[in-house]
């Protein structure tokens, strides 16, 4: 499918580097990941409510390299395990700010624009907030 694409570019704009740039753009539009991992603030609100803001977005491919054949009866098995590892965090969560206050000069000066964007649209105040995560998130993409 990439070749068809090259060459249908190049042909149509009998040019390489406009084919190429083509070409490029294609590529992210067809290519498809397996999961997604996503670093969020997770805040917590004191009347128990959670809202979340996304930070970034990166996507993951799976690289299964199995020691079994696929027609041995433990390799759907040892398949799970991989993918339930793969979709596993890395990443334990990081307190950010609790009581009122951030836990680092660093945190603040990194999120609290962040924050007080996200809170003004709920009506919200730092006095309203019980505590606020970054934690990371790996789910499939289905």
């Amino acid at each position: 499918m990439w070749i068809n694409i090259g060459l249908i570019a190049f042909l149509y704009f009998n040019d390489f580097t406009n084919a190429y740039m083509l070409f490029k753009a294609t590529r992210f539009i067809i290519m498809r990941c397996d999961y997604y991992i996503e670093k969020q603030l997770q805040i917590r609100f004191n009347d128990d409510k959670i809202n979340t803001i996304n930070l970034s977005r990166e996507n993951g491919y799976y690289s299964f390299t199995p020691y079994l054949d696929v027609d041995e009866e433990n390799y759907e098995t040892q398949f799970h395990d991989y993918i339930k590892y793969v979709l596993t965090p890395d990443m334990k969560p990081i307190l950010i700010y609790i009581n009122d206050t951030f836990v680092s000069m660093l945190l603040q000066n990194k999120y609290k624009h962040i924050i007080e964007e996200e809170i003004f649209w709920f009506r919200k105040k730092f006095s309203d907030i019980k505590e606020i995560n970054e934690v990371e998130e790996r789910y499939e993409n289905y």
